[in-house]
């Protein structure tokens, strides 16, 4: 089998750029699902050649991103020894990037796909100049077949009012087409299966552990360690949608009196809200948009991971956060509400917050348990992480679909 990874991920060469460059939140969670992706292909021998086609996922400009035209300075270069990631530049302006993204995967997928080898399409998500770069393409040759990464359902990806959520309720009409026409998709919950044709080859993979962080030479991100103390931490979008508002309300009203800061980490439309809580709490630690490693440093060192998104809305059937395995993998245990989209099998290895009323009880009844305890809940919810969602036993899932 022949594979083409139709994505954007932040390789070695650009990561940098894109750090430097971007005005608002970086996709490193997506980022981060795609490489694992990647790594669970790299380790199935059955299949012979992995491509990406990469065109990373970044903010248009000029409201939430630097440049006009995004310009890889490496053409090529490999992960996991055997995958081949070809960097491709696109004109990066608000609603011309649309086209040049579709135009140029739909060029590069042609290209690849004029000998006589049989391909697989992967396409990262639903992201509408892939999905008709991969219909198109699929539509000129019998031997393309695609395969879509549905990590998210576009109408509730962002809130939109009037006449621009009209276009983009036609929109994700046409992505739900295309998806229907696919060979098969990898969804991550149950309910998130049932929004699409039951003609559609459906596997769920609600997420993949990522290799485990080398973090013993890392200097943490300023305020340095010994500077924070005990703390417990968000890292992640801030968004009220997300619950970054009502953890702050719950910490300020916790009381908690072992001096246990609350440290946040990302960037996002409540950022300014953010900075004014920070203001107003000399206990409230906020640092900024960091890169994912000085994220992992942060979990590894904490005392608690917090998920303060709530199970209201009817998105939350169609979520599982990938934030959840990336805080498990950590070692430092998680705090967060039972969400619909999580499997009861991560039941016993998480704190849950049973409601926004007891929010606050429950952080301070944390601060004052016993290290020993802390320690034992983190150990078991990274050895289960470890045990369950490695790169190739869930990607393993998504080949026997393929296979079929």
């Amino acid at each position: 089998m022949n594979i083409i990874f139709l994505g954007g991920i932040y390789t070695p060469s650009i990561q940098e750029v894109i750090q430097k460059k971007s005005i608002g939140p970086i996709q490193n969670a997506a980022d981060a699902l795609q490489k694992n992706y990647l790594r669970g292909f790299s380790e199935i021998d059955e299949i012979e050649e992995i491509r990406v086609i990469n065109l990373p996922y970044i903010g248009s400009y000029p409201s939430l991103f630097k440049d006009k035209y995004f310009t890889p300075e490496i053409k090529e270069e490999f992960l996991y020894s055997r995958v081949a990631v070809f960097n491709y530049g696109f004109n990066n302006i608000k609603a011309i990037k649309s086209i040049a993204r579709f135009w140029r995967s739909f060029k590069e997928i042609r290209k690849i796909t004029h000998d006589n080898k049989d391909y697989h399409i992967v396409c990262y998500s639903m992201h509408l100049p892939f999905l008709l770069s991969c219909f198109l393409n699929k539509l000129r040759s019998d031997k393309c077949k695609y395969y879509i990464i549905v990590p998210d359902l576009p109408e509730f990806m962002s809130v939109r009012h009037g006449l621009n959520k009209k276009l983009y309720t036609l929109l994700s009409k046409l992505s739900y087409y295309i998806v229907n026409r696919s060979n098969g998709i990898s969804v991550i919950t149950k309910e998130m299966s049932e929004r699409f044709d039951t003609s559609v080859g459906t596997t769920i993979i609600e997420g993949i552990v990522s290799e485990p962080p080398k973090l013993e030479n890392r200097v943490c991100p300023s305020p340095n360690q010994s500077e924070l103390g005990d703390y417990f931490l968000y890292t992640g979008t801030l968004d009220s949608r997300y619950g970054i508002r009502d953890l702050i309300n719950a910490y300020n009203q916790s009381k908690i009196s072992n001096n246990t800061k609350l440290v946040i980490c990302g960037d996002g439309d409540d950022r300014e809200y953010v900075e004014i809580e920070q203001r107003k709490n000399p206990q409230i630690v906020y640092l900024g948009q960091i890169t994912r490693e000085d994220a992992q440093l942060l979990q590894k060192k904490a005392k608690l991971l917090i998920n303060p998104r709530n199970n209201e809305g009817e998105f939350t059937k169609f979520s599982f956060p990938s934030k959840i395995i990336e805080y498990m993998s950590s070692g430092t245990p998680v705090l967060m509400y039972k969400l619909d989209g999580i499997p009861d099998s991560y039941d016993r290895y998480y704190f849950e917050i049973t409601s926004q009323a007891d929010f606050p009880l429950i952080l301070k009844n944390i601060s004052e348990k016993d290290p020993e305890e802390l320690v034992s809940m983190g150990k078991i919810a990274r050895e289960f992480i470890f045990e369950n969602t490695t790169p190739k036993q869930q990607v393993l899932k998504f080949y026997s679909l393929m296979k079929k």
